[in-house]
This record gives C-alpha cells, sequence and structure tokens, in this order.
C-alpha cells in the first residue's frame, strides 16, 4: 500500500495506528520508550518500513517557532482584503 497515495484522513489513521503501536502514545516525546520495531510495525500495517520511519521520527523532530521577523513579515487579513479586492486588482 503506497501511504503518499492514501486519502488524508487515511494517512491520519495510520499515523496514529503507528505512534500508538511504536511509542503506546499518539504524542510521544525524544525519552519515550519504544515498544515495536519499525520491521513488525510495518507487516502489522502494511507499510513498507521507511514509511513507518518516517512517520515515527516525524514526530520526535522539534517544532520550528515563528521567529520575531517572519512574524513581522507575515500579511494580517486587512493587508489581503485589501490586496485581494476587485478596486486593487484592475
Amino acid at each position: 500500500m503506497k501511504y503518499q497515495k492514501l486519502s488524508n484522513d487515511k494517512q491520519s489513521e495510520l499515523r496514529k495506528a503507528a505512534l500508538l503501536i511504536r511509542f503506546r502514545t499518539s504524542t510521544p516525546s525524544a525519552k519515550s520508550f519504544k515498544y515495536v520495531s519499525y520491521k513488525i510495525i510495518a507487516a502489522m500495517l502494511n507499510l513498507t518500513v521507511n514509511e513507518v520511519q518516517h512517520i515515527c521520527r516525524k514526530v520526535l523532530l522539534p517544532e520550528k517557532k515563528i521567529t520575531a521577523e517572519q512574524l513581522v513579515r507575515k500579511l494580517g487579513q486587512v493587508h489581503l482584503d485589501f490586496l485581494l479586492s476587485p478596486v486593487t486588482l484592475e
């Protein structure tokens, strides 16, 4: 089964299942104990070992925080409305 070709709902269900089998929680931390190997999870969920590794390792990556500079550059809804208004686009 190709993980990338599945619908978003199915992907999220498989992601949650893989995490529950591997860590016995859907929100693991870097210190979480690993209960099952990638190979066993791949056989249970009919995925490749690489796909299971990708799912499990991606969850453990730290989230990127928005810096002050990036926050300043982000357009607000007022600016988007102005730029996309019919008067501006003419």
